[in-house]
């Protein structure tokens, strides 16, 4: 123990990219691909952890993209319970993806998701055609954040996305 989890990569075998840390997320053994930081030509996902200090890039390849803590997902994310069993959906439409939650095979999620400032409950209905920038969180009450941040593939360089630290509350 003490290692970090391993990274799953279809395909050749697998490259390690410097600056890459893998504590707490996970993508599928047989499918997800985990790719460079700054890959161009293919829309991609990354997700990362103010917690696990982890940041992984997830090429979007599959028409239906399942995302949650469960190891069946596409894009399986390990946080210690943030992240529902079967949180969101991306589906492709076209050239652009949707992103649905909660899960279409889920009622509600357990945190729900934050976007521009926006609280979404875990109950409530949502969907959204991704740009390029988009940010999602999905978070606690002790400021545990997952971050997802969406990249069309063009190449075009976003800002970077500031690190959130948790807020110790009470001193």
């Amino acid at each position: 123990m003490g290692s970090s989890p391993q990274q799953y990569q279809a395909g050749p075998p697998q490259q390690q990219f410097p600056g890459l840390r893998t504590a707490g997320l996970v993508g599928r053994p047989d499918e997800t691909q985990i790719a460079a930081p700054g890959t161009t030509g293919l829309p991609s996902l990354e997700v990362s952890s103010n917690i696990f200090g982890s940041k992984q890039n997830y090429p979007l390849t599959k028409d239906v993209i399942s995302i949650g803590r469960d190891a069946s997902n596409d894009i399986a994310i390990r946080d210690g319970g943030i992240v529902s069993n079967q949180h969101i959906q991306l589906l492709r439409q076209g050239k652009q993806f949707v992103l649905i939650h909660p899960h279409p095979d889920k009622p509600r999620t357990l945190n729900g998701l934050l976007y521009q400032g926006r609280k979404i409950r875990g109950d409530e209905p949502f969907r959204h055609t991704l740009a390029r920038g988009d940010i999602f969180r999905i978070g606690d009450e002790n400021g545990t954040l997952i971050t997802l941040a969406f990249n069309d593939g063009t190449g075009v360089q976003e800002e970077m996305v500031v690190p959130v630290q948790p807020i110790k509350l009470g001193a």
